[in-house]
C-alpha cells in the first residue's frame, strides 16, 4: 500500500470534515475537484458512479467518502477515509455544542444562528449543481435530472419513485437505441 496516498487521503478528508456543515453534500464540489481535477483518481464519470451508488445505499451520505477511498486505496483507503471525514467534524460539533449551550443568551449569538441556515443552503446547492454537471450527459439525463428534481421538490412520495421510474426510462431509452 501507498502510505502516500493513505496520507493525501487524511490530508483531504480532514480538511473537508472541518468544512462539512449540513453533511456530504456541502462537501462535494471541492471533493469532486480534488478527486478529479486535483489528484486525479478518478474520472468525472466515475465520480458520479460512486455518488449515485452512495446516496442509493441505506446509511450515512459520507458513505461517498468511504467509496472513494476504498475505490482509490482499498480497505485501508476506506478505513482511513471514514475515520478522517467523521472525526475531525464530530469533535468540531462538540466543541460547538458545548459553546451553544455556553453563549446561548448571548445578545449576538441569534445573528450568528440566524446566518448559518443561508450558507448551509448554499453550499447543498453548489453540491446538487456540481453533482448534476458531472452526471449528466445528454438530453435524457438532463430530463431525468429535472424530472426527479421537480418529483422532489413537488411530491409528497417517496424518492424511490423518481428513481425506479428514471431506472425504466433509462432501460427502454436504452433498447430503443436512444442512449
Amino acid at each position: 500500500m501507498n502510505e502516500s496516498i493513505l496520507l493525501r487521503l487524511i490530508v483531504m478528508y480532514a480538511t473537508l470534515s472541518l468544512a462539512s456543515v449540513g453533511g456530504a453534500p456541502s462537501i462535494v464540489p471541492d471533493l469532486h475537484r480534488q478527486v478529479v481535477d486535483v489528484l486525479g483518481w478518478m474520472s468525472d464519470r466515475q465520480f458520479a458512479e460512486t455518488f449515485a451508488l452512495a446516496q442509493l445505499a441505506p446509511g450515512p451520505n459520507m458513505m461517498v467518502t468511504s467509496l472513494i477511498g476504498w475505490r482509490v486505496a482499498g480497505l485501508a483507503g476506506l478505513l482511513v477515509s471514514t475515520l478522517a471525514i467523521i472525526l475531525p467534524s464530530s469533535t468540531l460539533a462538540f466543541v460547538f455544542g458545548r459553546l451553544y449551550h455556553r453563549f446561548a443568551e448571548a445578545e449576538w449569538f441569534p445573528t450568528f444562528k440566524a446566518g448559518l441556515p443561508p450558507v448551509v443552503l448554499g453550499l447543498m446547492a453548489a453540491s446538487g449543481f456540481v453533482t448534476a454537471t458531472v452526471a449528466v450527459h445528454d438530453v435524457l439525463g438532463g430530463l431525468l435530472a429535472a424530472g426527479a428534481a421537480v418529483f422532489a421538490t413537488l411530491s409528497r412520495r417517496n424518492p424511490l419513485w423518481a428513481i425506479a421510474v428514471a431506472a425504466l426510462a433509462s432501460i427502454v431509452a436504452s433498447r430503443l437505441g436512444i442512449v
